[in-house]
């Protein structure tokens, strides 16, 4: 068993799908869709994350993220839905250690996409590419523990909570907890 990281399926990811939803790669032609749900105060407070409305942190995080994408650090989709080809929201696996293969998938969902199952169906997705293309071994998620809906979005693909960390996490002048759940490649188990 091979528990090679495959580093082009980072760097050149490719277009996936679901039943309802297209995932397309993150690319300069999609950066004004990424920050649709970046800059949007409620996505981002449920994530306990800074909202993105400045000209100056879009360009800070494209910045980053475009280093990480072209490194190898994180993989990232656009999510649409196919019928429509409305912007849905974004999927990423960042935070990609390879020599230890395991990344961070997370997802920012418009809130007109919320409770559609949009989180669920494209995460599941990501998931199975992290696994099947990337092949990494561990899959694992941060998460606030008021964020249920994630929090079930994450359960419902099986992964299983294994930390409960006090004051981890430092966000608009407060300490937060954060819940991590984790899965591990399922082939690997064989």
């Amino acid at each position: 068993m091979s528990f090679q990281v495959s580093l082009s399926a980072i760097k050149q990811a490719k277009e996936i799908s679901t039943e309802r939803l297209v995932l397309k790669p993150v690319s300069d032609e999609l950066r004004a869709y990424v920050f649709q749900g970046l800059s949007d105060h409620e996505v981002r407070h449920n994530m306990q994350l800074p909202t993105l409305n400045t000209k100056e942190k879009q360009d800070e995080w494209w910045q980053k993220f475009s280093e990480w994408r072209n490194t190898g650090k994180a993989v990232q989709w656009c999510v649409f839905d196919k019928k429509t080809d409305r912007y849905i929201g974004l999927l990423t696996i960042k935070e990609i250690e390879i020599a230890v293969c395991r990344g961070e998938i997370g997802y920012s969902i418009l809130q007109e996409h919320w409770r559609k199952g949009y989180g669920k169906e494209a995460a599941a997705r990501v998931l199975q590419y992290a696994f099947e293309d990337i092949n990494l071994h561990t899959v694992f998620a941060m998460i606030s523990p008021q964020n249920e809906g994630s929090q079930r979005i994450v359960r419902g693909l099986g992964l299983t909570q294994e930390a409960h960390f006090k004051d981890i996490h430092f966000f608009e002048g407060k300490f937060y907890n954060l819940l991590q759940f984790s899965i591990i490649n399922p082939s690997h188990l064989k």
